[in-house]
């Protein structure tokens, strides 16, 4: 296995590299699905760091794999003209993120205090809600743990909750329960403050990370039953505001023999995927015959730029070393700042400008000329590639919320967009309004809270979403402009107020006498 090979070549440089920073090894399984995979807390996933192992078994039981590591890549320009970054990929050199969120006083949390994967089903969840006041009930410890509310100097809210007896506390003992998405879901807090950046060497953005990862066990659905949600809430508890602010997500695809695959991108689809790159996927871990494909789609925002680059170092197509370099490739850029081309290799100046890898004929700037793998001549190998969205503005306070799923799909390359296409379609009718409560932003200011009638929120939106604590938005306000909302006709009981600008969401909480 490659990953193992290259860690036991550089022996004790990687024990002298762990040594220089802080790094966890908390690590849970989502398995209600077709897929096994590892859930980790500090911005990435699929993988176990602490025995180099894979962790995206799929379908499950099978030990193939289709994914080594993902990770989350974070950038942003603050009003100096300063670059921060916060990034994850192997932490052989270093991390970006430590678990737990941003006190109010804008440090991270002790390192050991919120150092866990939170993972519950829904099952649980329906149970506890229909026997937690039975005599001789006893919470489940994944109910109890869940970390809801309660801890000192923190927001009042941190992992989303349904609130039964509307006190804006966590208390399962009173019928109290874990908000999630799916059959069964992991939640992680992180942060970027918790010490200097030793994977990019960059400046903290100042990010609280809230991450939901999800699935749903479907078997009569073979697409649902391969597909991994994942939602992450990014807020900026900095005093910051960023602008060209972007956010990616790196993966090593190994579709089962890692040294034979390509990569691609579907423009139309947002999504960026590996395949093999012959009729058979061979070696003891290979897929066989007619193999699948693995991909990444963005549900709710537009996929600015898809980038490959190799496994190499010290050139401009190879791994990225610096902020600088974690930058650039978010932005579409190669390492030494030139811009993507469309055709052959993606570095020929003679060619236009392109902001996504191999797109087929996907990509709408360049109708009807194809562009993959297979015509550039790419000899199939070992493929990494990360997927942007921005640029955009992140202001101090606010919150931005990304969903992606990611789908293994048998019938390979081509049935990628009719199965990315069957995922949003899921998406956007199930999931996309049901919004967690995750914080309440004193930057947000709502009054009178609590409210009888009637509340104003001081600034504007595009939109203004009430959502009751089982995730139903159950009033929506287009257009606000600080005008008071009749709220008369909702029960009594604890809402999420969701103000939303372009790709900005606030939350804070409302209790409705």
């Amino acid at each position: 296995m490659k990953k193992i090979i290259i860690t036991a070549c550089i022996g004790l440089f990687a024990v002298q590299a762990m040594a220089q920073f802080v790094s966890s090894n908390a690590v849970s399984n989502l398995d209600v699905n077709n897929i096994n995979c590892k859930i980790l807390n500090q911005g990435d996933a699929y993988w176990e760091p602490a025995n180099v192992a894979l962790g995206f078994e799929v379908p499950k039981g099978s030990n193939k794999h289709a994914i080594f590591n993902q990770g989350l890549w974070l950038a942003g320009v603050d009003g100096g003209g300063n670059l921060h970054t916060a990034c994850m990929t192997y932490r052989q050199t270093g991390v970006d993120f430590w678990p737990g969120p941003i006190d109010n006083n804008g440090n991270a949390a002790p390192l050991s205090m919120f150092d866990a994967v939170y993972c519950v089903s829904q099952s649980d969840i329906i149970y506890h809600m229909q026997n937690f006041n039975t005599p001789g009930y006893t919470v489940p410890a994944e109910i109890a743990n869940w970390p809801g509310s309660g801890q000192q100097g923190f927001a009042q809210v941190l992992a989303p909750f349904g609130d039964y007896n509307n006190n804006l506390i966590y208390d399962p003992q009173h019928g109290d329960y874990p908000y999630i998405l799916g059959d069964k879901a992991c939640y992680t807090m992180s942060n970027d403050v918790y010490a200097a950046h030793t994977e990019t060497g960059g400046n903290a953005l100042g990010v609280e990370l809230h991450t939901m990862t999800y699935a749903f066990s479907n078997p009569a659905d073979t697409l649902l039953d391969n597909t991994i949600f994942t939602r992450y809430q990014l807020v900026n508890k900095s005093a910051n505001t960023y602008t060209d602010f972007y956010f990616g997500l790196y993966v090593d695809f190994d579709l089962g023999n890692y040294l034979d695959d390509y990569v691609g991108t579907d423009v139309l689809q947002n999504t960026f995927y590996a395949y093999n790159g012959d009729a058979f996927d061979d070696g003891a871990n290979g897929y066989g015959a007619n193999p699948p494909a693995i991909g990444v789609k963005f549900l709710n925002h537009n996929l600015a730029n898809a980038v490959t680059y190799s496994n190499v170092n010290n050139t401009p197509f190879g791994n990225p070393a610096t902020a600088i370099d974690y930058y650039n490739y978010l932005r579409g850029f190669w390492l030494d700042g030139q811009s993507i081309t469309y055709g052959d290799d993606g570095r020929n100046p003679a060619n236009p400008v392109a902001h996504f890898m191999y797109p087929g004929i996907t990509d709408p700037a360049f109708p009807g000329i194809n562009w993959t793998e297979g015509s550039a001549g790419n000899a199939p190998e070992d493929r990494r590639m990360m997927g942007s969205i921005g640029p955009m503005a992140f202001d101090q306070g606010y919150v931005i919320s990304v969903d992606v799923a990611t789908l293994f799909v048998n019938g390979g390359q081509p049935a990628m967009r009719t199965a990315a296409a069957y995922v949003d379609s899921i998406f956007q009718n199930n999931i996309a309004l049901q919004v967690p409560v995750v914080l309440a932003e004193p930057q947000l200011n709502l009054f009178p809270n609590p409210a009888v009638n009637s509340f104003k929120i001081t600034g504007n939106a595009e939109r203004i979403n009430i959502i009751n604590a089982q995730g139903v938005i159950v009033q929506t306000v287009d257009n606000y402009q600080q005008q008071f909302i009749n709220i008369q006709h909702l029960p009594s009981g604890v809402y999420a107020v969701q103000c939303i600008n372009g790709a900005k969401i606030n939350t804070i909480r409302l209790c409705k006498r």
